[in-house]
């Protein structure tokens, strides 16, 4: 019963996503929810400031692209901070290799999607730490309603984003 009331409840949240900047989506209990930024919210002034654009242009992502996107992301967590380091030494430390559905399981997500010049189409990913609930609703406020980023200590430990190339199926850096 609780399954059909989800799907029903992404099925009305998908059908009318042309109005609504903004779709949740259900997941995991330890995160519990994630979001979506359509096409929509970077078209609204109200919510979007247009000089931060990036890519040739903004896609509302599906649930079957934020999928891909996720298991590209946890398959090539790992070699991309190997590789930045091997990279950039004095600029990323030795990375720990870490079970990356476990070390991530508290996280919440914004799903940004976007085509670049060469039409590739590219789902960014903010993560934020969210282990620790009633510090993270203050650092993190509005995260549901805006693309966050953050500067300083806190967040250089608890926010990270990714991108990742669906076309070439690899985490851009």
């Amino acid at each position: 019963m609780k399954q059909k009331l989800l799907f029903a409840l992404m099925l009305f949240l998908v059908a009318f996503q042309t109005k609504y900047p903004v779709i949740l989506i259900l997941q995991e209990k330890a995160r519990g929810c994630d979001v979506i930024f359509t096409e929509y919210y970077f078209g609204n002034p109200k919510y979007y400031n247009s000089h931060l654009k990036i890519g040739k242009k903004y896609i509302s992502p599906t649930i079957e692209q934020i999928q891909r996107a996720e298991k590209i992301f946890i398959e090539q967590y790992n070699n991309k901070q190997v590789k930045m380091h091997k990279e950039y030494p004095d600029r990323f430390p030795k990375p720990k290799l870490v079970d990356v559905k476990k070390h991530f399981k508290y996280y919440k997500r914004q799903y940004i999607g976007y085509i670049d010049n060469n039409n590739d189409t590219l789902i960014g990913i903010n993560l934020m730490n969210f282990k620790h609930k009633r510090k993270a609703d203050k650092m993190f406020e509005d995260w549901d309603k805006e693309i966050f980023t953050g500067f300083g200590t806190y967040y250089e430990k608890n926010f990270t984003n990714e991108t990742v190339n669906l076309n070439k199926k690899k985490i851009v850096y």
